[in-house]
């Protein structure tokens, strides 16, 4: 509880009332579950800096417990800094020597809360919105009344989609709520009127509270002071409310989804010259993808996972067909067709050129024609297909490797071949064959003249490749300390360019290499798949995407936050990447580099500049267009970041681009109320 010391308090009394304070005081930064990157952070640090809140014990603030109405009571008492009421309370559940006593008599007295009935307050039952709210208008109420103050409303009403939940006797306290800015929705605009409450939504509540308290009106018009009775206006702050937004949109062949992120800041205050309520980019960025943004981000996730589970897609890499598929569950596995000549020697007896189109027929499936002349040419390739099922495993491998060097560009394919799936293809494959040559020699048998058409999928030796190996090889690529100490040494060289070909201008400290590196980190591919040690890989569940979301935005906001620039960096950075990339990859920006730059490079909050000023509405967006014109320096940018994770995937993509093409819009906008 906040503490008045007196001019006229003896200095003992004041020694005292100090020490007092600092045993009850709570040090954010030495909580352990509250981290500078959580979008709750500047509210705990607020209600802890002024002892509205405390922490449960052993360094804990508990961001995540549901709050119980004795405690959002005893917040309210402290905001107040009142005098206790004493004394034997009303309500039969609240004895009179607990922690809470007090301040429920207070609450009482004061026409704050009461209680649910029976003489019941129920001090330990979680407290819901609604009922947040009803406490609060009764408090600012009583507070109007007893400091003579008016608190003007902020925003138009509000009908919520869930208006019809909320109590009766709470509706006009969820308005006003509302209204004051006190209380605002989730991502889809709904109010959750009976939804309990975290320790760390109250934090924020409570925060807007005290800013509202602060920004009310004399309804006398000054105070007076002084034994003369002058009267002197008292200085009216002024405030501002801030909605940041994030909107991202990609082609439809991508998406119908286009995500939205919102994040509010409710009276932002500037009295006297000082400033509160104001917001660095870094806690803005990590509130877009926290609270209730998290729900959107985990819905655009599912929405993209819906697109790929249960889906197959066969293409040709490298002159060789490729068919991957991703399961219900998640569970991707890949097979490439190859040829029985690949592993066979060229010596048949028939022309090579006739083998080699009946295999191309068979890929191709559909309504194949043959004819009796196909039958010894069929005949042929069985022979083959029996030539490679008796190899042992180790002349397989041998095979294997002798592709890898006659033919470098089907090298990374047959990589991940094994000598047991060859041969289980090959038996596959001789089973469909022999089912074919059996169907045309029936036909032929029957004394049939014109082609002999058959009807089937294609029929491909599909070797199944064992991902488990590509894996190992890209995780093996990005667990290499050289190659993430050469990842950061690229990055500096593109924060700070210099004259000097490869060297940066100025180095990033050991701290700030730290940080690089722990964003580093976060893009390993251990932590995108699972390898199931099968040959198979699993994609991740959306939650456990939206967790590498939301850590990696908080890595990067604590990295570009540790580099301390200033708008001329970040005004130059901007510029130096949209020169470096608008040509070939269609980067482009719309709105004011500079505005965007003077973002970035307050450190002190991105709502309110330095000459102490309300920054106005500001959109900023970035678009990169993805046609036929960037194509290719779209193949070549993936490639490269394929090459750069030790070549796990073939180097052309062409189909699975094609899919890619279309413009991708992230816009950032800030709206003053």
């Amino acid at each position: 509880m906040k503490k008045k010391v007196l001019a006229t308090c003896l200095a003992g009394t004041m020694l005292l009332g100090l020490v007092s304070t600092s045993a009850l005081a709570v040090n954010v930064d030495q909580l352990v579950d509250v981290e500078k990157s959580d979008w709750f952070y500047p509210y705990v640090q607020y209600v802890a800096e002024q002892e509205y809140m405390e922490g449960i014990g052993g360094n804990k603030f508990a961001p995540e417990m549901e709050m119980s109405r004795a405690m959002f009571v005893t917040v309210l008492y402290r905001l107040d800094d009142p005098s206790g009421v004493s004394g034997e309370s009303k309500f039969v559940d609240v004895p009179a020597d607990t922690w809470y006593t007090e301040a429920v008599n207070w609450a009482v007295a004061n026409g704050i809360v009461d209680g649910i009935g029976g003489n019941k307050f129920a001090p330990d039952s979680p407290i819901t919105r609604e009922q947040i709210c009803t406490m609060m208008t009764r408090y600012l109420e009583y507070r109007a009344e007893r400091d003579n103050k008016v608190y003007n409303s902020k925003n138009e009403e509000k009908i919520f989609p869930d208006a019809d939940l909320i109590s009766d006797y709470a509706k006009e306290a969820v308005k006003k709520c509302q209204m004051w800015g006190l209380m605002v929705g989730d991502d889809k605009g709904y109010i959750n009127p009976a939804n309990n409450a975290t320790r760390a939504e109250i934090a924020a509540v409570i925060q807007r509270l005290d800013a509202l308290l602060a920004a009310g009106e004399d309804v006398g018009g000054g105070e007076v002071i002084g034994g003369g009775g002058t009267v002197i206006p008292t200085p009216t702050p002024e405030t501002a409310s801030y909605t940041v937004k994030v909107t991202l949109e990609v082609p439809d062949s991508l998406s119908q989804v286009n995500p939205e992120l919102l994040v509010s800041y409710q009276n932002v205050t500037i009295q006297n010259g000082t400033v509160s309520g104001d917001q660095t980019f870094g806690q803005v960025v990590n509130g877009l993808v926290n609270g209730e943004n998290t729900a959107v981000l985990n819905s655009t996730i599912n929405e993209a996972l819906s697109r790929v589970l249960g889906k197959a897609t066969t293409q040709t890499l490298n002159g060789q067909q490729v068919t991957v598929s991703v399961s219900e569950d998640g569970v991707i596995s890949a097979f490439v067709a190859m040829k029985v000549t690949d592993f066979t020697g060229d010596k048949t007896r028939v022309s090579q050129e006739e083998l080699e189109a009946l295999i191309t027929k068979l890929q191709k499936g559909g309504n194949m024609e043959f004819s009796a002349a196909d039958l010894p040419v069929m005949e042929d390739l069985l022979t083959k297909i029996e030539e490679v099922q008796k190899m042992d495993p180790q002349e397989i491998q041998e095979k294997i490797d002798q592709v890898k060097d006659e033919k470098p560009e089907l090298a990374q394919v047959v990589s991940g071949m094994t000598p047991d799936a060859i041969l289980e293809a090959a038996g596959s494959y001789q089973e469909e064959l022999t089912q074919i040559k059996d169907q045309v020699q029936q036909a032929v048998d029957s004394g049939a003249t014109g082609p002999i058409v058959i009807k089937k999928k294609p029929v491909l030796m599909n070797v199944a490749m064992d991902l488990g190996a590509y894996y190992d090889q890209a995780v093996k690529k990005f667990e290499n300390e050289t190659t993430k100490n050469d990842a950061i040494s690229r990055l500096e060289l593109n924060l700070y360019p210099s004259a000097e070909p490869g060297v940066p201008a100025q180095e990033l400290t050991e701290d700030q290499k730290a940080k690089a590196g722990a964003v580093y980190d976060l893009n390993n591919p251990a932590k995108y798949v699972t390898d199931n040690g099968d040959g198979t890989l699993t994609l991740k569940n959306a939650s456990d995407y939206v967790a590498l979301v939301l850590s990696n935005v908080a890595a990067s906001a604590d990295f570009y936050a540790s580099l301390g620039e200033d708008a001329d960096f970040y005004a130059n950075l901007l510029t130096r990447a949209e020169n470096k990339y608008q040509e070939g990859y269609g980067v482009t920006y719309t709105g004011s580099i500079q505005d965007m730059a003077a973002l970035l490079g307050d450190t002190d909050g991105i709502f309110v500049d330095e000459a102490k000023a309300f920054r106005n509405d500001m959109t900023f967006s970035i678009k990169v267009t993805a046609d036929e014109d960037t194509y290719e320096s779209w193949l070549a940018l993936i490639s490269g970041k394929f090459s750069q994770a030790g070549n796990i995937l073939p180097g052309q993509m062409p189909e699975a681009l094609n899919t890619l093409l279309g413009d991708y819009t992230l816009t950032f906008t800030i709206d003053k109320e």
